[in-house]
């Protein structure tokens, strides 16, 4: 008798490197999502670390892994910025978390606005959550210099 289950994700979420990849209904797969990019139209994308879920480990560079819009339509790409290292950061599952390791990639990371120097620990508590990751430091809030302020009259 065939699988009656689809054999492609129902939506167009990308799935890192397993291919047909059937989650059972009510698994939780780890996820990114991304919140800013300078090509506006890649925000909301995202990426399913299936891998994690199996055990393995996930790689997070230029390079990988493949993002895509949650529309059947979507076509899938890595994030691509050119401040982000091809050598990648890796999540790797411990138990019920998941742990970030930057040791071996120069691009600089920060969760939840601290800093993550060789590895970070986030526990299912804090995914569940979600936990901000910011690469490379590309957001950035700019303070206007004082002579770039508006001219104000005087009162």
């Amino acid at each position: 008798m065939p699988d009656p289950r689809p054999s492609q994700p129902s939506d167009s979420t990308q799935l890192s490197h397993t291919e047909n990849f059937v989650a059972d209904p009510g698994t939780h797969l780890p996820g990114l999502t991304v919140l800013y990019h300078p090509i506006l139209r890649r925000i909301g994308e995202r990426a399913l670390l299936a891998e994690l879920a199996a055990g393995r480990p996930e790689r997070l560079s230029r390079l990988e892994p493949k993002f895509a819009a949650p529309t059947p339509e979507a076509t899938a790409s890595p994030p691509g910025h050119r401040r982000l290292s091809r050598t990648p950061l890796l999540l790797e599952p411990r138990g019920d978390g998941i742990l970030l390791r930057t040791t071996e990639s120069p691009t600089p990371v920060a969760a939840d606005g601290q800093p993550v120097a060789g590895e970070r620990l986030f526990s299912a508590t804090e995914i569940e959550r979600g936990v901000v990751l910011l690469l490379a430091g590309r957001i950035r809030r700019r303070q206007p210099r004082l002579n770039q302020l508006p001219h104000l009259p005087a009162i």
